[in-house]
């Protein structure tokens, strides 16, 4: 009676221990100490504002653009902004975050801005050592009277991105796209 009681305490044991081995739990866990991390730059951000001018150890730094979109006749189909932040750390002058906002009007069948289709992008990018490790993606359809999609995405942002499967497309553009601004971010600095 006790071998088989035994027995069955191992393989209860090892089943419910193989369950914290589990790539889901690693992954969860290294996106929570990801966000957590991303939460504490943000504090820090939010602390050094609160700050006299002459106290304050985050320099925010602000770059502002227009945006003009055509179609190959040149005709006009869009309009819009962006402004991108970067919050450098005095004491190393590093980046330790961007965030990038980008509005567009699409004007296919009207003449105005206030009856076009917008998309908004907001992009928070966070950085150790000046290399992006963390971002925030949100993205926003609208027109003036309706929200018509929004998407919401949280990538960790590495140098092996050759060799990730993406199950979807528009996550290989987005991840694709924040590199690249990330790069011109700091390349611009």
């Amino acid at each position: 009676m006790k071998i088989p009681i035994l027995i069955l305490i191992l393989i209860s044991s090892n089943l419910f221990g193989q369950n914290k081995e589990h790539p889901y739990y690693r992954t969860q866990s290294e996106f929570d100490k990801m966000t957590e991390k991303a939460k504490r730059t943000d504090s820090i951000i939010i602390a050094s504002d609160k700050m006299e001018y002459r106290e304050k150890y985050i320099t925010t730094g602000i770059s502002e653009g227009s945006i003009e979109l055509t179609d190959s006749l040149k005709l006009e189909i869009g309009s819009g902004g962006f402004s991108t932040y970067t919050y450098t750390n005095d004491n190393t002058n590093e980046i330790i975050k961007a965030k990038h906002n980008q509005t567009v009007h699409y004007k296919y069948d009207v003449k105005d801005s206030l009856n076009a289709n917008t998309e908004r992008l907001e992009i928070s990018i966070y950085y150790e050592n000046e290399k992006a490790y963390y971002a925030e993606f949100n993205e926003y359809h609208y027109d003036n009277e309706n929200v018509i999609s929004t998407n919401r995405f949280y990538l960790q942002l590495n140098a092996k991105r050759d060799e990730i499967y993406y199950s979807n497309g528009f996550q290989e553009k987005i991840a694709k796209y924040i590199l690249k601004l990330s790069e011109d971010i700091i390349t611009e600095k």
